[in-house]
């Protein structure tokens, strides 16, 4: 996470301000169809997983499931299962890093929506346009740590919802991580296989031999998104929406993909 690189800021910077400055009441979340479900042998790991926002262990166990730049990898050990997302998508790594992704798995192998994890938490408030240059440095670390430092699990048949610090996450065998580099967003999750004393969050594996994960992002209505919008943009913000108007024509808000992919996970 300590490699960022400007251009990714500033594609984020770009495509917030342009949401913030268009009123027309559409959805502009662009519906990925459904494909027939895809599935991945979730073999034991052959290294040691950290999660620590880098993929080098996984470059070898991915498959491009979601897209041609979208990869998903899934393996295990005995305690724990470890899901990997890799993108080179630029709008999808902004996209999950201002709104969210969400993961719900169904460890009775159909696809039925029982247990999510939600990380990096949904943020429905954007950051608003800035003045100047895309934060870098300390400033940064701020602003991905706001993303970053909770996480909520939800379990949809008992109904309970806890969102959690990731230290308290820690303690039930949760982890994750998200970590931007030049041109690409590297997501890992480790959760828990089994319900123990010590997880009891866990997934609830037992002797089945697959488990089903749905990989989410919202739908994102931006008339619903409240904020800056009212507020005067400034320097060069002022000057792009002036050379816009001259054209006769308004910002337009970035058409976001939403995916909702089944995955079998054959363990």
């Amino acid at each position: 996470m300590k490699y960022i690189t400007i251009n990714f800021i500033v594609i984020m910077v770009i495509i917030l301000i342009t949401t913030c400055s268009d009123g027309r009441k559409k959805k502009t979340t662009e519906e990925i169809p459904v494909a027939e479900i895809s599935q991945i042998n979730c073999q034991p790991c052959n290294t040691l997983i950290s999660i620590d926002g880098v993929d080098e262990e996984w470059k070898t166990n991915r498959v491009n499931i979601i897209s041609d730049n979208t990869a998903v990898g899934v393996c295990r050990d005995n305690e724990f299962l470890y899901v990997h997302l890799f993108t080179s998508d630029p709008e999808l790594s902004m996209q999950i890093m201002n709104f969210g992704l969400t993961l719900w798995f169904d460890s009775r192998g159909s696809q039925k929506k029982a247990m999510s994890v939600q990380f990096p938490v949904i943020q429905m408030q954007p950051p608003p346009p800035r003045e100047g240059t895309p934060p870098v440095g300390d400033e940064l670390q701020k602003f991905l740590d706001v993303r970053l430092k909770d996480i909520i699990v939800e379990n949809a048949e008992t109904k309970d919802i806890r969102q959690m610090s990731m230290d308290e996450a820690n303690k039930h065998g949760i982890n994750a991580i998200v970590g931007i580099g030049p041109g690409l967003l590297c997501y890992e999750l480790q959760y828990p296989l089994h319900i123990t004393d010590a997880y009891t969050m866990g997934l609830g594996v037992s002797q089945q031999k697959q488990i089903n994960i749905c990989i989410e992002t919202p739908e994102i209505d931006f008339n619903k998104i409240k904020g800056p919008a009212e507020k005067t943009p400034e320097l060069g913000d002022m000057k792009r929406l002036q050379e816009g108007a001259t054209k006769g024509m308004k910002p337009k808000p970035p058409k976001l993909k939403r995916i909702s992919r089944w995955i079998q996970v054959l363990i």
